[in-house]
Order: C-alpha cells, then sequence, then structure tokens
C-alpha cells in the first residue's frame, strides 16, 4: 500500500462477473493497469481492491513497480475440453512431475491411473437431449491430481480383501456386483490397511461425484467421453443393447413399458461382462460406461450451480450417488453426467465400484480468507514442497518472497465503502506458486540491470519512480538475461 503505484502486465479493463483461473487482463487495449496508491495519495486510493490506468509510455514521480518471478514448479491444470492426444500429453506431464508413472499396479494386482487436477464442466448442458433435472451444469476445479482403478473392482480383487464373493454374475475377471456403499467403503477401509499397500502409503476410498465425473469425462464436453453418437457407444459399454444373447432392437425397446421391459431382460440373460473388454477412454479407463453402476463418495442431490472447488457432495440426506450405468442400463443412462442416488446398504446385480487412491503432490491450495499464521503456514508448505526458501535473494540484491497457490476473492465488495464501478468482486484462482519481489524495485537495482540513471530523491533504497510500463518491461528482460538469472 503506498509509496509508489505498480504497474501490472495487464491491460486495464471491467474485472469479469464469474469465476476466472489465472487471469491476465484482455487481450487488447489502450492503458495498462497499476495498483497500490502512492505516497501522495489518501487512504481510499491505498485499498487492496484499487486499480489505476495510464498509457502504458507515460511517465510519472508516483509510477514505479515490483517483480514477479516464475517458479518451476508443477505443470498447469488441464482446463477442459482437449482431445485424447492432449489429455493424455497433460495426464503424462503430471505422472513425470510427480515422478510416477501413468500407469501402476498395486499389491493385488489394481491397475492404477494418473489423473491430472483440472477444470471442466460438470453435468449436463441444455443440448443434452437426455439430460435430468439433477445434471446441473456448472464449472468445477479439482485441485490435486489423484489414482483411480483403471477398471472396475474385479471379484477375485473383492475376494483377495474381503473374503467373499457376493455378485449374482459369477465370473472373476467380472465386476464385483451386489455390494453395497457401506460394503465398497468397507473394502477400501481394508485395501488401505493391508501391510504392502501402507508401506507404500497408498490410501483408498471411492472417488467424489465430481471426481468420477472428471476421470470419466477425460477433457471431453460431450455425452459420451467418445463423443455423441450413441451409435459407438457398443465399443465403449456394456449395456442393455449388447449385454445379453442378442443385439437390441432400440424401436422396438422403446415403445415397452418398464415391466415388460424388464422381463425381456431378463429373457435376453443380460449379464456383466469381464473388465477392460472394452474400448478405454482418453485418460486410460475403461467401462465408465456400463457394465455396473459405481458408487460414489457423495451424498445424492442436485447439483448446485455456481463454480465449485473440489466438491465432495452435501453434508446430509440418505441416499449415495452412482454413476456410469450398467449391464442392464438404455444408452441414456451411460451419459457421462448420468446419475442415480441409492440407500447405502442396497445391494443389486447392476450396483459395484472402483477405487480411488491418493496421490502425493502438491500441497493444499491456500483459499481465503485466512489469518496471517495460516497464510505463512501455507507458503512455508509450498516452500518446503517445492525445496526452496520461502524468502530467497537473487544475483543483484533483489529479496522475493514465495507466494503459494491459492483463491481469493478479486475486487471489492459492496459493502466497501470507497469501492469504484471497476472492482467487480469475483473468484479467482491462481493455480501455480511464484516468488514476487518483497520490495519494491529501488533506483540502485534498476540502475545496476539498465545502467540508466532515473532518480528523483537520493538514497539507493528508495523505489525507482519515473518509470513507464515499457521502462519496467525492458529491466524484466534484460535482468532475466543477467547470466547468474539465467543459471538459476
Amino acid at each position: 500500500h503506498g509509496n509508489v503505484w505498480e504497474w501490472c502486465h495487464d491491460w486495464q479493463g471491467e474485472l469479469p462477473s464469474g469465476a476466472a483461473t489465472d487471469p491476465q487482463g484482455p487481450s487488447v487495449g489502450t492503458n495498462r493497469a497499476d495498483r497500490g496508491g502512492c505516497w501522495s495519495d489518501t487512504p481510499e486510493y491505498l485499498r487492496a481492491g484499487i486499480r489505476g490506468y495510464v498509457l502504458p509510455n507515460e511517465r510519472g514521480s508516483s509510477l514505479g513497480f515490483r517483480v514477479v518471478c516464475e517458479i518451476k514448479s508443477s505443470p498447469a491444470p488441464v482446463i477442459a475440453p482437449f482431445d485424447t492426444p492432449q489429455a493424455k500429453a497433460h495426464q503424462k506431464a503430471w505422472a513425470d512431475h510427480l515422478g510416477v508413472p501413468v500407469e501402476s499396479t498395486n499389491s493385488i494386482g489394481m491397475k492404477l491411473v494418473v489423473i491430472p487436477p483440472g477444470e471442466f464442466m460438470m453435468g449436463s448442458p441444455d443440448s443434452d437431449l437426455e439430460r435430468q433435472g439433477d445434471e446441473t451444469h456448472h464449472r468445477v476445479s479439482l485441485a490435486r491430481s489423484f489414482r483411480i482403478g483403471a477398471y472396475e473392482v474385479t471379484q477375485t480383487q473383492y475376494e483377495k480383501v474381503m473374503g467373499e464373493n457376493p455378485s449374482h454374475f459369477k465370473g472373476p475377471d467380472n465386476p464385483v456386483d451386489t455390494v453395497s456403499w457401506d460394503d465398497a467403503m468397507e473394502f477400501c477401509h481394508r485395501l488401505s490397511g493391508m501391510p504392502k499397500e501402507k508401506a507404500v502409503k497408498n490410501k483408498y476410498r471411492l472417488p467424489t461425484e465430481a471426481e468420477w465425473e472428471f476421470a470419466c469425462r477425460a477433457t471431453t464436453t460431450t455425452v459420451y467421453s467418445f463423443g455423441d453418437d450413441e451409435l459407438k457407444l457398443t465399443g465403449f459399454a456394456w449395456f442393455d443393447d449388447n449385454s445379453g444373447d442378442r443385439r437390441v432392437d432400440r424401436q422396438v425397446i422403446e415403445k415397452m413399458d418398464r415391466e415388460t421391459y424388464d422381463k425381456w431382460l431378463a429373457a435376453n440373460n443380460f449379464r456383466t461382462h469381464a473388465v477392460g473388454t472394452k474400448d478405454a477412454n482418453g485418460f486410460g479407463l475403461y467401462d465408465m460406461h456400463g457394465n455396473v453402476w459405481e458408487w460414489c463418495l457423495d451424498i445424492h442431490a442436485v447439483l448446485p450451480a455456481g463454480f465449485e472447488k473440489d466438491p465432495s457432495g452435501p453434508s446430509t440426506g440418505s441416499n449415495r450417488s452412482t454413476r456410469g450405468g450398467s449391464a442392464d442400463s438404455p444408452p441414456e443412462f451411460c451419459r457421462s453426467s448420468s446419475r442415480l442416488g441409492n440407500a447405502p446398504s442396497d445391494l443389486g446385480a447392476s450396483l459395484g465400484f472402483r477405487v480411488y487412491c491418493e496421490l502425493e503432490s502438491s500441497p493444499e491450495t491456500a483459499v481465503a480468507p485466512f489469518d496471517t499464521a495460516e497464510a505463512k503456514a501455507h507458503q512455508k508448505a509450498w516452500a518446503d514442497h517445492l525445496g526452496m526458501p520461502v524468502i530467497s535473494t537473487n544475483s543483484i540484491g533483489m529479496k522475493f518472497a514465495m507466494i503459494p497457490a491459492g483463491r481469493f476473492e478479486m475486487g471489492s465488495p459492496d459493502s466497501e465503502l470507497d469501492r469504484v464501478g471497476n472492482e467487480l468482486p469475483h473468484n479467482v484462482e491462481v493455480s501455480r506458486p511464484y516468488a514476487m519481489s518483497v520490495f519494491e524495485v529501488t533506483q540502485e537495482q534498476f540502475e545496476s540491470v539498465l545502467n540508466e540513471k532515473i532518480r528523483r530523491m537520493p538514497g539507493d533504497a528508495i523505489p525507482v519512480g519515473d518509470i513507464s510500463w515499457e521502462d519496467a518491461n525492458k529491466f524484466c528482460h534484460q535482468l532475466s538475461v543477467i547470466a547468474e538469472e539465467k543459471s538459476a
């Protein structure tokens, strides 16, 4: 607050009304933004939400800057939509960053696949003709990478952990069925407690609905993970059309009432099939559509409107969510957004699950507000994770503070008496940590890099003034190419 107005990278423009991730302002403009107020301003111009704007070639005694230094940290989060090669590239980038393979096998033979963090539209849009009222279309951000079962839990794997096989449709490589939500949670608990799993710190649970749908979509925005064409579903799923003894005539089926349809399914000997015998989605996951409905962690309720970060459903309710459809489901129940709710004690030949496995990655994102002590704790956690000090010094003596990834409300609320119209409050996520200079750039530092004397006041430690946006950018470029900075 104060001393000199500090140039920012962005063109000046209206702040957006919705949530934003890593925003950089408008792509074009006339003026550049500056922030923070200066030595001659009254308090209302020193607020955290205040925004100024100046022509980029303009200089003035109140115009200075500080610098940001990129930190080599994690890859960028995945923001859908992407095609399959791009999805796999992001997946591999995150696996490489974490020092783990994209696909691994645990002590009971389960294959686990790395899913990168990212952002996507959960639920279904109005354009989806089969959408249901509980599939509210809204943006969701998942901050941390995780592993998920490449396949639904098989009967062999379930029996290894639980000592029994309750399935109606028997087959060692078929998905376990006739399991309740309580059974699935107990399986995860026992698997986590097995000595070989504890030794490698594998902790299992059911995926949340958001984690399940993000993994299912594999960065797509279409009805199914492979596109919108229902005719292609048979290549990816076991469902009512292909899970029995003979193929379905859809036109005939759609004219049946429920009782007649159920009798037809039974007569056609519909059944589950061995996992992994259909095509995988873009993340390498099988049977995300069909075979068995998959239990999720969440209590079932209508999906909320508005941006959510790492949602895990409501805190109270009677039913748990299931996703993905089953061997006796019509195509509309196999959509990426399709969801049902069942009592956690329910058993049925169409109910199974796959597992989520925690993956040690980056610390939790710092979500404002919190007090100074918590802020410093987040800062230290990220610094420790990155193997760097909270405060560092570069080759010309500039001190930098590590700023953690985080989420906050940018702008100013209506309750702030001095707010102005260009400070629209909205949620912003900064997905990657960075280092920011502890102090404004001083006259001495500016002169040492550009060999230009711009002094209006005596003193090496005085913030440099009379600096245009173009001057500040030139300084950053020249500082970046100093040999000691390049080598660091």
